[in-house]
């Protein structure tokens, strides 16, 4: 009996030992300070705040959720003290903290972003009236008191008392000056129809005589100018991106008649080529690489891509650079001097010459540019922020996430700026070559949180979806 006690002690004493020897490894807060961040997340009770870290040097991760202490120091711009409803999504944030292997702590966090009245211009299509509010340009739009609306061009006889009365689709021109929380009271407004014109007619010529549509979507090839595109062989993928991108087409224009010839039946298309990059032409063609598709992490962000695409098409900014090459041509310059400056632009040897179409004199440069995308990845800075701008109001009211659109642009900065990230060389190089006449892919993302902040603070985001489940699948069927 006393031999099974000492044995039963010892015993013990041995698992105490053991006991003894198994240490919890301390976790060591390191402090940082002055972190840029973008918010993502901060709506009450004000407990958790997600975010976005602009540099991957605290955490590799796209999003961080921090639950808040008690004490948690907010402050504007001024170092004065903030509210917490006025940290919105998409706006900036210097912070201050410390991060453990096992998470974040934040001690004080400084909004970077400010939001106030200033006088603003714009330039864009009527699409959607919630009275009082018109959505134009991809922002919210109310009368000034004492304002009315006048029409111009084919309506310069006409006037109206409110957006109600007015023709959704219409092309708009406002001045007046946005509040704090983004919205625009508009003093001076102007309206003119949404006609096909002569020049309308004139490029829908042009890009028919250069464009030989697929025998089969299956792994068919087609061309557009003098470039050919070989079709992925994946018909569920080809359904997939084309259900998603009917998705997008604003309601304005899908109500129109089919014999209105305003209207645009868009088709999409997905091609093989290993490039992150998608075009849209304004017969409503759009190609989406699959370069595109094996980069992007979820739905939301195709949906940002596509819905840009769109966004160039509904706002004709391909007619737009189609008068501009015209009056190029019309400058009088000799065919050797054009068709250079074109190749200059382009970067490859065009032909000259020029094909007589709708009255118009058109360079056949201009049909074989097409096949390049010249039509929507040459357009201007101002067009380009424009398309993401009236892009982000299609995904939203698709019910996708806009602050998506502003990731994808973060990431694609990233792997740009490091080749290690997920981008083969090829193509890296003809990332530079497609967006460089766009704004940096960072200053974009910016500008695209801006317009978060200032048009969507009112929705509840986290009700729209990113679809991030649902792509993983289709990614597996592109072909690699």
């Amino acid at each position: 009996m006393i031999r099974k006690l000492y044995t039963l002690i010892f015993i013990l004493c041995i698992s105490l030992s053991n006991v003894s020897l198994v240490y919890s490894q301390r976790e060591v807060g390191i402090p940082f300070e002055k972190k840029a961040a973008i918010l993502l997340e901060f709506v009450a009770p004000y407990e958790t705040m997600r975010v976005s870290f602009k540099e991957r040097d605290l955490s590799t991760n796209i999003y961080t959720e921090v639950r808040l202490p008690d004490d948690i120091v907010l402050k504007n711009k001024k170092g004065k003290p903030a509210d917490p409803s006025s940290f919105l999504p998409g706006m900036e944030v210097l912070i201050d903290g410390e991060k453990t292997r096992s998470g974040f702590t934040f001690f004080e966090v400084r909004l970077q972003t400010t939001l106030k009245n200033w006088h603003v211009k714009l330039n864009g299509i009527y699409e959607k009236f919630e009275d009082p509010v018109a959505t134009i340009d991809g922002r919210r739009v109310v009368l000034a008191k004492g304002a009315t609306i006048k029409g111009a061009g084919p309506w310069k006889k006409k006037s109206f008392k409110s957006f109600d009365y007015m023709q959704l689709g219409s092309f708009v021109e406002i001045e007046g000056s946005r509040d704090a929380d983004g919205l625009i009271r508009a003093r001076k407004v102007k309206t003119w129809p949404n006609l096909f014109t002569k020049e309308d007619k004139a490029i829908k010529a042009a890009i028919n005589s250069g464009f030989q549509p697929p025998e089969t979507l299956s792994g068919g090839r087609m061309q557009i100018g003098d470039t050919n595109f070989m079709l992925t062989p994946n018909l569920d993928l080809q359904a997939y991106v084309t259900e998603l991108g009917y998705r997008l087409i604003p309601q304005w224009t899908d109500d129109l008649p089919e014999d209105d010839p305003t209207r645009v039946d868009y088709r999409f298309y997905v091609v093989e080529d290993p490039s992150f990059n998608a075009s849209a032409f304004p017969d409503g063609t759009v190609i989406v690489h699959t370069g595109l598709l094996q980069t992007l992490a979820n739905e939301a962000q195709l949906a940002a891509v596509l819905a840009h695409e769109i966004a160039h098409v509904t706002h004709k900014h391909g007619l737009r650079r189609f008068k501009e090459q015209n009056k190029l041509k019309k400058a009088k310059l000799g065919a050797g001097l054009l068709t250079k400056a074109i190749s200059t632009v382009t970067g490859r040897e065009v032909r000259a010459g020029n094909i007589e179409i709708g009255g118009f004199s058109i360079p056949v440069s201009l049909v074989a540019k097409l096949g390049e995308g010249a039509l929507s990845n040459s357009f201007s800075r101002k067009r380009e922020s424009q398309a993401d701008r009236v892009g982000l109001f299609y995904m939203t009211e698709a019910g996708y996430d806009p602050r998506e659109a502003a990731t994808m642009w973060t990431l694609l900065a990233e792997k740009t700026a490091n080749p290690q990230a997920g981008l083969k060389e090829k193509a890296l190089k003809k990332i530079a070559s497609i967006y460089s006449s766009h704004p940096e892919a960072v200053k974009r993302a910016r500008n695209i949180n801006i317009e978060i902040a200032a048009n969507y603070s009112s929705m509840d985001l986290s009700q729209l979806v990113t679809g991030a489940e649902n792509y993983e699948r289709i990614r597996e069927l592109v072909v690699k």
